[in-house]
Formats: structure tokens, sequence, C-alpha cells
């Protein structure tokens, strides 16, 4: 997985979310929208691991089910790829918000952090 790209993404999103919202203004502020990203990042992670570890097992025990059904399981299939990319989209937004604490913690010691 290349880095870089991923350092990209969260780069691009931090840059939309200045556009809407200010500069944190306190570490509560930026430990509050933390919080929230990763709650969210958390309930996606759980989402995917039902989908997985229940939904997915139920088919693979009884495989005669599972080669018989095959658009059951490309929807669920296709569920699972859906509920892995809303993940890194939080993931991708809690690193957007960890960076923009960074900024606030650039601001308090007189740094100059730019956009």
């Amino acid at each position: 997985m290349d880095m870089d790209l991923l350092n990209d993404l969260i780069d691009e999103e931090l840059k939309e979310a200045n556009k809407i919202y200010p500069l944190f203004q306190t570490e509560h502020e930026a430990y509050g929208v933390m919080r929230e990203e990763l709650e969210e990042a958390a309930e996606e992670f759980r989402n995917i691991k039902e989908k997985i570890l229940q939904d997915y097992w139920k088919l693979c025990r009884n495989s005669k089910y599972h080669l018989d059904n095959k658009k059951v399981t490309s929807r669920l299939l296709n569920k699972i790829e859906q509920l892995i990319l809303d993940n890194l989209k939080e993931l991708i937004q809690l690193g957007a918000m960890v960076k923009k604490a960074k900024m606030l913690n650039n601001v308090e010691k007189g740094v100059n952090c730019g956009e």
C-alpha cells in the first residue's frame, strides 16, 4: 500500500474540511471531533465484522446454499466491500482531524501552519 497516496487522501480531506470549518479553538474541541470520527469508524468496522463473521459465515457453513445462491453471495460481498470503503472514508476523516489538531498545537507554539 502506498503510504504517500493515503497521506494525500488525508491532506485532501483536511483541505476540504478547512474550507468549511475553522481551525480548532481548543484541545477539547479537537478531542470531541476526533472522538466522533473514531466512533463512526468503529461503527463501520463493527458492521464489517458482523457481515463477515455472521452473515458470510452462515453462507459458508451451508456450502450448497452458498454455491447455489451466487446472487445472495454477490450482494453480501458487495455490501462488505462498501462497508470497507465507508470505513476507509471514516479513517481518512479521522486522519485529517488529527492533522487539524496538530495545526492547533503549532498555532499555540507560534508556528505558521498555513493551509
